[in-house]
């Protein structure tokens, strides 16, 4: 059982009340087709479930929502939380454009909250600590760490654009590569005639460029936009990337145009804020893998799950020193005989 987002890699913690189906806060099912989501509490993104107890799962889904009376929501979409404060959206038949606006809307909404949340958090932090600093020294300095205090949204954000693991692939030597947040701007999405969709992406890989096609360059591509869209964006900015998506027709027509007119840099973070193009880049990334899942090619949706959690154990590690990890390695060796011991007497 997976328990991480796809995308952006984060927990999707855990419910009691969907029985073989302990994933996620806030599901979302449409009983109709036979599809069920998780949608992640930390983008916001949509994961796609291609487990097969996902019918029983839908089933109860259904049951818990007919059978809750906190319900909400339009003639296609509707909302229900449970007593244990798990969230139920059921999907009707809503107009692709109609269920894209409403399902994105919130996604990126959301985020832009969030991100305001955070700033306005660690704004009133910092002024709090200049403050105490000038009206009790004594105070401030016995505080410990006190000093980092007015500088915890400068280090988090150099983490988030530097360091923080966004996506993994693997070389044809079977050697696999972190793309980190610094490698960002340097990724490159160019038109190819020859390649699924027309079009591919090129990662620095080390010293060398890995050119990536088809799902290996959507993985890639998808978990980037994440990272790079985490501040989301405003109802206005949502309409107009849903618009720019719905007149190219397609996700692939939208990423083979997008590659003509940025001159195929994909995003800077460092030096610009996030675009309607870049949250429509998303959607038709986001689009176009979930199709192809639908269709029926689970297995590139298998291998998605597979690396975002290899990326979720590099990020928890990430800050642990190796004489800590090598400890809790040699505690498992010795405690393994003794618990098998136990097992078998």
């Amino acid at each position: 059982m997976y328990a991480h987002c796809i995308y952006c890699v984060a927990a999707l913690r855990t419910n009691t009340d969907v029985d073989g189906f302990p994933v996620g806060r806030q599901l979302a099912f449409d009983d109709a087709r036979g599809r069920l989501w998780v949608v992640c509490s930390q983008c916001g993104r949509w994961n796609l479930s291609p487990l097969e107890t996902r019918w029983d799962a839908i089933e109860t889904c259904a049951r818990l929502y007919a059978r809750t009376a906190q319900r909400a929501g339009a003639a296609h979409i509707g909302l229900a939380r449970l007593a244990s404060g798990v969230q139920l959206i059921r999907v009707g038949a809503p107009a692709h454009e109609e269920f894209a606006a409403w399902r994105y809307g919130r996604t990126f909404v959301t985020r832009r909250r969030r991100a305001y949340a955070t700033a306005a958090t660690l704004a009133v932090v910092a002024a709090g600590t200049l403050t105490l600093q000038h009206a009790s020294p004594a105070l401030y300095a016995a505080l410990p760490m006190a000093a980092l205090l007015p500088h915890v949204g400068s280090l988090l954000g150099l983490y988030r654009t530097t360091m923080r693991p966004t996506a993994r692939l693997t070389g044809g030597d079977g050697r696999a590569t972190v793309v980190r947040g610094t490698s960002v701007s340097r990724l490159r999405l160019l038109t190819d005639a020859d390649a699924p969709g027309g079009w591919m992406l090129q990662v620095p890989s080390g010293g060398a460029v890995a050119r990536l096609t088809g799902d290996a360059a959507t993985r890639v591509l998808a978990r980037v936009l994440a990272h790079t869209n985490h501040a989301g964006g405003g109802d206005r900015m949502v309409r107009d990337a849903v618009h720019a998506l719905a007149q190219r027709g397609t996700g692939s027509a939208f990423l083979r145009d997008y590659a003509t007119r940025h001159g195929g840099v994909v995003a800077n973070p460092m030096h610009s804020r996030v675009t309607a193009d870049w949250l429509a880049l998303e959607m038709a990334l986001h689009e176009d893998a979930e199709r192809k899942a639908l269709d029926g090619d689970l297995a590139a949706l298998e291998v998605a799950w597979q690396e975002a959690e290899a990326l979720a154990a590099i990020a928890d590690n990430l800050l642990t020193p190796t004489s800590v990890l090598e400890r809790v390695q040699r505690w498992r060796e010795q405690r393994t005989p003794r618990i098998e011991r136990v097992l078998d007497g």
